[in-house]
């Protein structure tokens, strides 16, 4: 309403949506602790409701203004409620570091991972990973022409029009950049693209019918064609190499076997929801990290880990996470969160005297004699390496030293 001047909802129902779905966030663990009924979202659509209230009948200059005007309002309630209700202002911390790193490096992952902070190291992989354009025009197929060309070729003014029909180039733009920005975002231009494409096939067939359902049978084609290549070429089976399922499977018979039920387990955040989910041990670190509280365990553990000494890693685990156990997977402390610690993927082999190139190590000698830490399980030796067999994964118990 605000950039058009007409609503998209009448405000009784958006009114009722946005409290709705506010008041349904305190229901919802994660949203309650980081205070998602004062959140940005909420503060967002809460002054747009304002702004169009207030403005209604003005121009877009005082609408867009009034919306400004109400936004910063609602963001200095919303900061000095959030604490109020147990929240974190570090909370989004990860978010806004992550984009604001998106727009210094232009999408492109640096190759010194340590000139990124850690917040935005954590979160720049995996499905927070730039999307690079071919693989988003493979998604989005052959309707994003026609979208694209149902924004372009659509008139500026039509008394018949929907309220959102001249903000939907604006959508359309904003879901490719974020796509684009973080691969995840990519589901707001596939929900754009059909609306915008089918606006397009309408106008056609205001003028050539035969030729709209000629280019409508033809992209629906393609995209059907692009949809079965995605999923005839789509191979997830690196993910499930039966050495490695037997592995963690081994491991996690071993924690069960070898720890006390109230065992508290120190380990890299994609084995702890496997340690927690198979086992019912505590774990310190988790690869949710929606609050400030949630990433400060990893944060610590992997910078100890890759950039400290074992002492380092002994004071981390037992006195900041309160843990008596520490299961160290190379291929993940070491192989996958490595670069969250700064340190670039191609230094394929830890630092000498850091306590990753200890716990790494092949040599029996070198683990069992860490101060601190007596190792009581190694995973069955499945890897072939130079030196011949070796494993990924140690269970350590810490000792007194």
């Amino acid at each position: 309403q605000a950039w058009t001047g007409r609503a998209l909802l009448p405000v009784r129902a958006a009114a009722a949506f946005v409290g709705t779905a506010a008041l349904a966030s305190l229901a919802v663990p994660a949203l309650r602790a980081k205070a998602f009924v004062v959140g940005l979202p909420v503060q967002l659509a809460a002054a747009a409701m304002l702004a169009g209230a207030l403005t209604a009948g003005r121009g877009r200059l005082a609408r867009l203004a009034a919306f400004a005007a109400a936004a910063a309002c609602f963001a200095m309630l919303g900061r000095g409620a959030a604490p109020l209700l147990g929240a974190d202002p570090r909370d989004f911390a990860h978010v806004f570091e992550l984009m604001l790193a998106k727009v210094r490096h232009l999408g492109r992952f640096p190759d010194d991972p340590s000139r990124l902070s850690f917040d935005a190291r954590i979160m720049w992989q995996g499905p927070f990973a730039s999307l690079p354009a071919s693989t988003l025009l493979d998604l989005l197929g052959a309707a994003l022409f026609a979208a694209v060309a149902g924004v372009v070729a659509a008139p500026r003014r039509a008394p018949d029009d929907h309220p959102g029909r001249p903000i939907l180039a604006l959508l359309l733009a904003a879901g490719i950049v974020g796509a684009l920005a973080v691969a995840r975002l990519q589901v707001f231009p596939a929900l754009v693209v059909p609306v915008a494409a089918a606006s397009f096939f309408v106008r056609l067939a205001a003028r050539a019918r035969r030729a709209a359902v000629v280019v409508a049978v033809l992209v629906l084609g393609l995209q059907a064609a692009a949809q079965w290549r995605f999923c005839a070429l789509n191979d997830l089976s690196y993910w499930y190499d039966p050495g490695q399922i037997a592995e963690v499977r081994s491991a996690l018979e071993a924690i069960r076997d070898l720890t006390p039920p109230d065992a508290a387990i120190a380990a890299d955040p994609v084995n702890g929801g496997a340690i927690l989910a198979h086992t019912g041990r505590r774990i310190a670190v988790q690869a949710k990290w929606e609050t400030a509280s949630s990433r400060a365990p990893m944060r610590a553990l992997l910078n100890a880990f890759h950039l400290g000494t074992t002492d380092d890693v002994y004071r981390v685990v037992r006195e900041e996470l309160r843990c008596d156990w520490f299961l160290v997977d190379r291929r993940v402390l070491w192989g996958v969160c490595r670069q969250m610690s700064g340190i670039p993927l191609d230094q394929v082999l830890p630092r000498p005297g850091t306590a990753a190139a200890a716990f790494c190590s092949d040599d029996f000698g070198v683990l069992t004699s860490i101060p601190g830490f007596e190792l009581v399980y190694r995973s069955p030796s499945w890897l072939q390496s130079e030196l011949g067999p070796t494993d990924f994964v140690r269970l350590y118990r810490l000792r007194p030293k």
